[in-house]
């Protein structure tokens, strides 16, 4: 992770007003003035405040995707697409895009520990041991966040606390995470671990055109189950093929062998899958 990516940012996930400003930003697009516009909607307590967040909001909506031509189809996804859980799944998703803090640390801290039981890139079995805080062993992964703190300062030059714990609120907002405070032989010691979470299928569809659609050849299997939102979303390859055999049964993609590998081909365009999602 390059070090001048990580920008401090300092709002929440905003859920609820992130899609008021998405439903009328797919009506008006994202052209001047949306900013402006966005601020009418929020309901803050002082004008600096709602011109502040709506900025934000419009920043993160923009990044929902990779290619800027793409951003409306990302708008009438969000703004239409029936499944609650989808909704917030693509905010987070535009969320991670925009505050790189938020994705660093689900992809490079948070997915290696609970999904693999690895030690994150530069850090030591012994910085990541709970012992170290005085825990006793515990039955599922988790990472405490005095080593995220730590982690996110040794490996990115990210020093911003207030930041880190802002990141670690939006996972947990997001349906990602959840933490316990744990009683330890030096004291309350907080931890973050993977909360019970699936991935919806129209967040699944999205991220995958998103990230592969344009590919040549088509992506491989193994390359989408830890894809770059798999790692982002802190879910395992077990269910990531468990999505890739549903989007097949449903007609949205064909997963075929092409120069010796199994790849994954979208059946329809971009527009096509926005189209038959937000009709369903």
């Amino acid at each position: 992770m390059a070090r001048q990516r990580l920008t401090k940012f300092g709002q929440e996930l905003y859920l609820r007003d992130t899609l008021r400003v998405a439903a009328m930003l797919a009506d008006t697009g994202m052209g001047r003035g949306a900013s402006d516009a966005a601020a009418e909607l929020l309901e803050l307590p002082s004008n600096k405040t709602r011109e502040r967040v709506a900025a934000k909001l419009v920043q993160r909506l923009s990044s929902g995707a990779s290619r800027a031509t793409d951003v409306p189809a990302f708008l009438r996804l969000l703004s239409n697409v029936r499944d609650t859980t989808a909704r917030r799944e693509l905010v987070y998703y535009a969320t991670a895009r925009a505050d790189p803090l938020v994705g660093a640390i689900a992809r490079e801290v948070l997915y290696p520990v609970l999904i693999d039981g690895a030690t994150p890139v530069g850090a030591s079995r012994d910085d990541l041991s709970p012992h170290r805080t005085g825990l006793l062993l515990t039955v599922e992964p988790i990472v405490t966040i005095r080593f995220v703190l730590g982690y996110a300062e040794a490996a990115w030059g990210f020093r911003s606390k207030r930041c880190v714990l802002l990141a670690l609120r939006i996972l947990r907002q997001a349906g990602i995470t959840r933490t316990q405070r744990m009683r330890g032989a030096s004291g309350a010691v907080g931890g973050i671990l993977a909360a019970p979470h699936d991935i919806a299928m129209p967040t699944f569809l999205w991220c995958l055109m998103d990230e592969f659609g344009q590919a040549t050849p088509a992506a491989t299997v193994d390359r989408v189950q830890r894809s770059s939102f798999a790692r982002a979303f802190v879910v395992s390859p077990a269910l990531m093929d468990a999505r890739l055999e549903q989007a097949e049964r449903d007609g949205f993609l064909h997963m075929r062998v092409i120069a010796g590998a199994r790849r994954v081909v979208p059946c329809l365009s971009l527009e096509e899958m926005v189209g038959r999602l937000v009709a369903e």
